[in-house]
């Protein structure tokens, strides 16, 4: 009878195991089934990501080409404005004072072109300082969104044990599954990100066309100053009007495509270029903002 006994608890003991180890079976059954859909989702982050790394890039890129197009249109116009200013100058009068009066209208000349370098310099270090803040923005919201492809498929074996408690694991895979879609919302949320930081970077650009259209009308002031120094208080003669370029930001009105946008908009050429109300604003909130004065 006892031996019945021992037998029959024997055998419950070896049905019970046999269906934990059916368990242990689905959970490595339920794995298998999960990891194509967390390999979905990481490769489509994985896309999402690396198309708005690029786009942003792309913009950066575009953006550098813009202002060093700008910088060097303002140092190719201040360097045909010395040229002309020197040639100006050449006939020079016949000095009673020893040509001190000449010699301070070339000083003056040389002063306003160290202060167009300097104009230089200060546009586009604040445009830098401005850049920078600004990439480093879009650059921290999209790494953020890049925990998506590190989803722990395996953490949920922890705390639990595939043999004695099969079960516990098996739940949390549940779960798991019913937690695991595509983040559908990453695309537009990257797609609003690059769009608003092509928006800033349009913005910037034209701040900093300001910047340097001030810096030029300052110097063409400056040596203009010279100039009649030297007619009127060195009697010095010159022979031609100082050359130079239109200023930055004006309009070539026989220019093609500006006058295909004027027909389109008629009043977007009395639109000022950035509001005068918000000139170097946007410097001044970053320089506050990075703690700068």
């Amino acid at each position: 009878m006892r031996s019945l006994v021992l037998i029959a608890v024997v055998l419950c003991v070896f049905s019970v195991t046999l269906a934990d180890r059916a368990k242990t079976r689905e959970v490595l059954q339920k794995l298998k089934e999960l990891h194509p859909k967390y390999k979905d989702i990481q490769d489509f982050v994985i896309k999402t990501i690396s198309e708005a790394q690029l786009k942003t890039t792309e913009k950066v890129n575009v953006f550098h080409e813009d202002i060093l197009t700008i910088k060097e249109t303002f140092v190719v116009n201040t360097i045909l404005i010395e040229e002309a200013f020197l040639e100006d100058i050449s006939n020079k009068p016949e000095a009673e004072d020893g040509g001190e009066c000449v010699e301070a209208v070339e000083q003056s000349s040389r002063t306003a072109i160290v202060l167009a370098g300097s104009a230089i310099s200060k546009c586009i270090t604040d445009v830098s300082d401005v850049l920078t803040v600004e990439v480093s923005k879009i650059s921290n919201q999209i790494k953020k969104d890049d925990d998506f492809i590190w989803v722990d498929l395996f953490n949920s074996f922890r705390g639990g044990n595939i043999f004695s408690r099969p079960e516990s694991i098996l739940a949390t895979l549940a779960e798991k599954d019913s937690r695991l879609q595509l983040p559908s919302d990453l695309y537009e949320e990257m797609s609003s990100a690059i769009s608003t930081f092509g928006d800033i970077l349009n913005h910037l650009q034209a701040i900093y066309i300001e910047c340097m259209t001030d810096a030029d009308l300052r110097l063409k002031r400056d040596v203009e100053s010279a100039l009649e120094h030297f007619v009127k208080a060195c009697g010095g003669v010159i022979n031609h009007d100082i050359v130079t370029l239109p200023s930055l930001g004006e309009t070539n009105p026989e220019d093609e495509s500006a006058a295909e946008i004027s027909e389109e908009n008629p009043e977007a050429e009395n639109e000022e270029l950035v509001p005068s109300e918000q000139k170097f604003d946007i410097l001044k909130a970053y320089r506050e903002h990075r703690g700068m004065h």
